[in-house]
């Protein structure tokens, strides 16, 4: 079919144009090329053999994530809620979602216990969970007891490598962001939230890549980090 011909033209470009490698690093990443190309057809079979749609609540569905990551597949999978979170009227719809969200990632927390890894424990002692939202809400109720769309929210981040059991950055009067002292975990008043770039500088850093070589002037949050 044309997904097997298309396949099979990219196998082949990468091989003739191997010799032509010649910058530094160039061999690792046509390697690195090769080895996801191998891995396509894998995933492929393991997304025709796991339901990869959301549960009929609409929440979090898993089994295909946690299969990815303990064959090796992946390094990083992504989850959407399919809940309807935008309440912009009657915010109290949210009370039972976070509920169910909760009682999702605590399955999910034990099935990744229960699950081999790639280094011989288990997929939870390799694995960083990450649960966070474009948005926030806003602090106020409208008019019509909903809350509208706000530039500053919160994150969590579970597992290996992180200090737990604390919470850093804060709000202000006005429900503003507040950063924090990357080093300390410190308030920093003076300092309007945090960056995007310094919380992915911090997930790179879980992940052993070097954020220099990505995110220029990025500031990993070393204290949360063991």
């Amino acid at each position: 079919d044309a997904n097997s011909i298309l396949d099979d033209f990219v196998r082949k470009k990468s091989q003739t144009i191997k010799p032509h490698f010649t910058q530094r690093g160039s061999e690792s990443l046509l390697s690195d090329f090769n080895q996801s190309l191998k891995q396509i057809d894998q995933l492929r079979a393991l997304g025709e053999s796991v339901d990869l749609a959301h549960t009929e609540q609409g929440g979090l569905n898993f089994n295909a994530a946690l299969s990815a990551l303990s064959m090796g597949l992946s390094r990083c999978v992504t989850l959407a809620d399919g809940r309807d979170w935008d309440t912009h009227e009657d915010n109290s719809l949210q009370n039972p979602q976070f509920q169910e969200l909760f009682g999702e990632l605590d399955s999910l927390l034990t099935q990744m216990m229960l699950t081999p890894g790639t280094e011989g424990g288990s997929l939870l002692d390799e694995t960083v969970v990450v649960v966070l939202s474009e948005m926030g809400r806003t602090p106020q109720y409208n008019a019509t007891g909903g809350r509208d769309h706000w530039p500053y929210t919160s994150a969590m981040l579970i597992g290996n490598g992180i200090v737990g059991g604390r919470s850093v950055g804060a709000y202000n009067q006005n429900f503003a962001g507040v950063g924090f002292d990357p080093v300390t975990g410190d308030l920093m008043p003076d300092k309007m939230g945090v960056s995007a770039s310094d919380f992915g500088a911090t997930l790179l850093s879980l992940a052993d890549i070097d954020p220099g070589a990505h995110l220029v002037g990025a500031i990993p949050f070393q204290g949360v980090l063991i």
